[in-house]
């Protein structure tokens, strides 16, 4: 069952207050939606992972996130169940996170994960790159962000989260959807990501010097 524990998983730190319990009906709703929009932009049926509310001190690890995709399970926490603006949002990252994973077999950089989810929860871009303009430090290269962000300090998280949100939008913006999608097909049959690139049009060299090119960035930074 795709949908699972919706009420009954949530559970409380001891002593602390527990939120309302988000509402099934509500939470069925929403995932049926997330569903349907991501399959129609990937344009193919998903395999459902289950679904989870599970509170903060549960046998998860990562307690600080409004929700998460780890080890073929999405996790939302019952306060981002309680709005249903943030709800729509994080189910459609989380399950962005699904099929990618179901569509590379794994085999997709971090940064691109990342940043096809927050192109497809709605992260609002422009906000994204006029933070990224105010830093002071040079950006972190696309290659060197592949791996998982939460090895990563606080600081550092935050800038990849951001760069790939940006690195993405333009990349989508240069190849379009059916490139993306291209791409990840071809992450799928097993092409390392620099090759698959390369049928797209775009070296990795280039992706990187184009996308920090359209950032504008101050002339201060290295």
């Amino acid at each position: 069952m795709w949908l699972a524990a919706l009420a009954s998983a949530a559970i409380a730190k001891a002593g602390d207050p527990s939120p309302a319990p988000p509402s099934p009906d509500a939470v069925t709703r929403e995932v049926k939606a997330a569903r349907s929009y991501l399959e129609g932009w990937f344009g193919t049926p998903m395999l459902m992972p289950p679904v989870e509310i599970v509170e903060s001190g549960s046998r998860d690890t990562n307690v600080d996130l409004p929700g998460h995709y780890q080890d073929g399970v999405v996790r939302i926490r019952p306060q981002t169940a309680q709005k249903e603006s943030e709800l729509r949002r994080v189910l459609r990252h989380e399950l962005t996170h699904s099929i990618i994973d179901q569509k590379t077999k794994g085999n997709c950089p971090h940064w691109l994960q990342e940043g096809i989810a927050q192109f497809l929860d709605g992260t609002d871009v422009r906000a994204t790159e006029a933070w990224l303009r105010r830093q002071t430090t040079p950006l972190i290269p696309l290659f060197r962000i592949e791996g998982p962000f939460r090895d990563r300090d606080e600081a550092t998280r935050e800038a990849a989260y951001r760069e790939s949100a940006s690195a993405v939008s333009f990349l989508v913006s240069r190849i379009g959807r059916n490139g993306l999608l291209f791409l990840v097909q071809r992450l799928g049959e097993g092409r390392p990501f620099d090759r698959a690139l390369l049928e797209t049009g775009l070296s990795y060299t280039e992706l990187q010097q184009a996308w920090e090119s359209s950032l504008k960035l101050p002339s201060r930074r290295p």
